[in-house]
């Protein structure tokens, strides 16, 4: 079996809080509200999952921002107005994986198994 650890968690979350930051540049909705929010919150995801890694014994509750921003960036594009449709399906998936990471990772999970398939896998 291969583990996946919180640590890992953490940097799928850096890497989707990056992601966040530069796809309003990407996808063509820099400039807008949606956009401003994306880079913002995107910025911040980032910066409490990089935090969460480099302080993982005094973190304490702080990965319950990105639970509570996953879930702004699942509602924002409703809320803030008119946003175009890559915008959105970009804002509620990564709302979706950022708070799903950061839940996995609040409720103290360890590690996470998957099965391994192929040469060397157990039966």
């Amino acid at each position: 079996m291969t583990e996946i650890t919180r640590g890992q968690g953490a940097d799928g979350s850096i890497v989707a809080g990056l992601w966040l930051a530069v796809s309003p540049y990407v996808m063509g909705f820099a400039g807008t509200t949606i956009g401003s929010n994306t880079l913002l919150f995107g910025i911040l995801i980032a910066l409490v999952a990089l935090f969460h890694m480099v302080y993982t014994e005094s973190v304490g509750g702080l990965d319950w921002l990105n639970v509570v921003f996953g879930a702004w960036l699942i509602i924002a594009p409703f809320m803030m107005g008119p946003a175009g449709t890559g915008a959105t399906w970009n804002s509620v998936i990564f709302g979706i994986v950022v708070g799903s990471l950061a839940l996995w990772a609040s409720l103290g999970q360890t590690s996470m198994h998957t099965p391994q398939h192929g040469r060397g896998a157990q039966a």
